[in-house]
């Protein structure tokens, strides 16, 4: 029974562990994509933390790895990780999360603003090539 116990204690540090493990991947995920399809100019301008985030992610996760290298103070690790750490990257992805919908029309206005630019661009190449043209038949 004691042996049952163990393992049953084991199997939920793992289960707390592997929660961390997978929210901080997502967390993760989410800013890359972000930066990917936003813009890292669009990102910073909008959320001005996120910078120190990233930091927050980059060194949790850090302290994630180191935890796998040693058993014996796996569990000290995670429990400094899910006192501190976590909460206050949860907290700043919580920030992040509701500026969204700003970085979604701020890159909406970007990309209209992109697209204006080359029509432009592509009229006066046109009006060019015309007025040369027009200059060869004379």
């Amino acid at each position: 029974m004691e042996k049952l116990l163990q393992d049953a204690c084991f199997d939920c540090h793992r289960a707390r562990h592997d929660a961390i493990d997978a929210a901080t991947a997502q967390i993760s995920k989410v800013l890359d994509i972000a930066t990917d399809k936003l813009g890292y100019d669009v990102v910073m301008a909008t959320f001005p933390d996120f910078a120190g985030m990233m930091t927050q992610l980059n060194e949790l996760r850090a302290k994630i790895v180191s935890s796998r290298g040693s058993a014996k103070t796996r569990d000290e690790i995670y429990e400094l990780i899910e006192a501190s750490d976590f909460p206050e990257l949860v907290a700043s992805f919580h920030r992040f999360q509701s500026f969204e919908p700003i970085m979604l029309k701020m890159a909406g206005k970007r990309r209209a603003l992109n697209l204006i630019t080359i029509a432009i661009g592509v009229i006066a190449i046109i009006a060019t090539l015309v007025d040369i043209a027009l200059h060869e038949l004379h």
